[in-house]
């Protein structure tokens, strides 16, 4: 035997002071514990079935119902995907586990995890949307996780948006100057350089890096080419360039998994949560063989 798993289906209860619309229930809670597993496990974790009641603390019997009374499935395909036997990899982190390494306070992390949800939401979707089934074609994958990785870090860091006094007073000196010898190009001047001050995506890849203590070195090895290649892959698409229609189908699939490792790993850096990794070895041990991410 060279690999063992199991499957859970755990139950998770929420209560509310206030009534909630079903759609605010899904949208507000359940997708950011959807999402939080998925990082925990490192594979994709849905809602199979959702109970919900009313308790008022009255002795109305038309106002308090218990949770199993009334059962939403949330999808149709629900009972099928329950019944499914699924092989997990192992937990990339444990909660309230000593004995498990690395180990989160549930208590301390999940009221965090949800605090910070609310605030990088477009930014968690886009992350974990590469797990979800369907999930699209292979260009259109790659896209959305390499686009991910920079509204991550541009999430994060705010003040990068802003001009400092330096941008400024750069901006003016250039303008002065093409005033002075080339008038007739000042407005096209102007507006080249309006976001001159913004990071550009290498820059934010290496900033993540970075704050991932490089852990993503023992995956793609040369970390230098691989931002590249990231950047190189994601303006491709982007821009329509006919030059990705000859990148062999292998290295896309490379870059696909090693995007999405580096998007999940770098997620609780960048987002300020004390960081459940503490090795390289608590993220890719559950993901099997990553030899197949180094750039070519």
């Amino acid at each position: 035997m060279s690999e063992s798993g199991f499957t859970s289906h755990e139950l998770i209860e929420l209560q509310f002071t206030e009534p909630l619309r079903l759609e605010e229930l899904e949208y507000r809670f359940i997708r950011p514990l959807e999402h939080m597993l998925t990082l925990a496990t490192g594979a994709r974790c849905t809602a199979f079935e959702l109970h919900v009641g009313n308790d008022d603390g009255s002795n109305d019997p038309m106002a308090t119902w218990p949770a199993t009374s009334y059962t939403v499935r949330r999808r149709s395909t629900d009972l099928d995907q329950a019944g499914t036997p699924l092989i997990r990899q192992h937990m990339r982190f444990g909660m309230n586990d000593a004995s498990y390494r690395p180990n989160v306070d549930f208590g301390e992390f999940v009221p965090r995890w949800y605090a910070l949800h609310s605030q990088l939401s477009t930014v968690c979707d886009l992350i974990f949307s590469s797990r979800d089934d369907p999930n699209g074609y292979l260009q259109q994958q790659v896209f959305t996780i390499a686009s991910a990785i920079e509204a991550l870090h541009r999430a994060t860091n705010p003040q990068l948006e802003r001009r400092t006094e330096e941008d400024t007073a750069r901006n003016a000196e250039v303008l002065a100057a093409v005033q002075n010898y080339c008038p007739e190009h000042q407005s096209w001047v102007k507006s080249a350089i309006a976001y001159a001050h913004r990071k550009s995506y290498s820059f934010r890849v290496r900033a993540l890096l970075d704050e991932t203590s490089h852990l993503m070195a023992e995956v793609v090895g040369n970390e230098t080419k691989w931002t590249q290649q990231l950047r190189d892959v994601r303006d491709g698409i982007g821009h329509v360039l006919s030059s990705q229609d000859d990148k062999p189908v292998e290295q896309m699939v490379a870059m696909l998994f090693s995007a999405r490792l580096f998007a999940e790993l770098a997620w609780p850096y960048s987002a300020r949560l004390a960081s459940p990794w503490t090795s390289a070895d608590a993220v890719w041990s559950t993901t099997g063989s990553w030899k197949m991410c180094r750039p070519t």
